[in-house]
C-alpha cells in the first residue's frame, strides 16, 4: 500500500496526472479487495480454531472486533477515494 501511495504522490506532480491517478486508484481498489479477503479468511480461521492458538478468548474477541471495525470502514474508504480522484470532488 505504501508503494501505491508513493506512486500516487509522484503522479500528482506530473502533467498527465488525472489518467495516472485513475490507474493508481484501480490498483488501490484491487489491493484493498485482496487485503479484505485475507482479513475475512483470517477472521474465520481465528474464530473457528482459537482454542489451538493458545490465546485467551478475550484476546480473540478483541482481535475480531478490530478486524471487523476496519472491514466496516473499507467500503466508505473506497467510495471517498473514488469521489476525490475520479469525480474530483471535495469530500467531508
Amino acid at each position: 500500500m505504501n508503494a501505491v501511495l508513493a506512486l500516487r504522490m509522484a503522479i500528482l506532480r506530473k502533467h498527465l496526472g488525472l489518467s495516472l491517478r485513475k490507474a493508481v486508484l484501480r490498483k488501490m481498489k484491487r489491493l484493498l479487495k485482496r487485503v479484505s479477503q485475507h482479513a475475512r479468511n483470517h477472521l474465520k480461521l481465528l474464530e473457528s480454531q482459537w482454542q489451538t492458538a493458545y490465546i485467551p478468548r478475550w484476546k480473540v474477541e478483541q482481535i475480531a472486533r478490530q478486524i471487523t471495525g476496519i472491514m466496516s470502514q473499507l467500503a466508505a474508504v473506497v467510495k471517498q477515494a473514488h469521489e476525490r480522484i475520479i469525480g474530483e470532488r471535495q469530500v467531508d
